[in-house]
């Protein structure tokens, strides 16, 4: 993004040497209908072909004259088409249709190897909690925590690791049954943004 209040996404391709700027949205529960309510995206990232875009994003509504909602959700942006080797039109999808008023949901990333799992944090205004789900059989878990993650996959997915008090843990993982084990720990104190 260009700005704080850029409500783009911005990708280049080395090979044609061409811009394209992707403008962001959210879907509702109607057909079609698009909603502009997104200020900026925040925290990025590539799925595992590098045909779509996991991302986190500020939106705001207007509530009255002089009150706005403001909120945190994810999306997935259709960005490249490599059968083609074009950009695509850019549709974006909301991860979740309609988020309760008081949530937040941010830091998405792909599992290793598989666009079909990601984690990401889950925010109330008294409650915060590390998620997994499986975006193919709608299935979710989760882990309780006291503050934005930022998590992250191993190498080889057996576990995630992730910020609680600036601290860097770890936490095993089941992705076949899709559990979170009891073993976590703590692997490097005062850090943040483990990756």
């Amino acid at each position: 993004t260009l700005s704080e209040i850029d409500n783009y996404i911005w990708i280049y391709d080395f090979n044609s040497t061409n811009w394209k700027s992707f403008e962001l949205y959210t879907t509702t529960t109607g057909s079609g209908i698009k909603e502009y309510n997104i200020k900026y995206a925040d925290a990025i990232e590539w799925d595992n072909k590098s045909e779509h875009i996991i991302f986190d994003a500020l939106n705001e509504i207007k509530k009255t004259e002089t009150d706005n909602y403001s909120f945190w959700e994810i999306n997935i942006l259709e960005v490249w088409n490599s059968t083609n080797n074009t950009f695509k039109e850019g549709n974006v999808l909301s991860l979740y249709s309609n988020l309760p008023e008081g949530v937040s949901i941010g830091y998405p990333t792909y599992a290793k190897g598989s666009n079909n799992l990601v984690a990401y944090d889950w925010i109330t205004e008294n409650n915060a909690y590390l998620v997994l789900h499986d975006l193919i059989k709608n299935k979710l878990t989760y882990i309780e925590t006291d503050s934005w993650n930022v998590p992250s996959f191993s190498s080889d997915n057996n576990f995630i690791i992730y910020e609680n008090q600036n601290k860097i843990n770890k936490i095993g993982i089941d992705i076949l049954n899709l559990e979170f084990s009891n073993e976590k720990s703590e692997i490097i104190s005062e850090a943040n943004w483990g990756i």
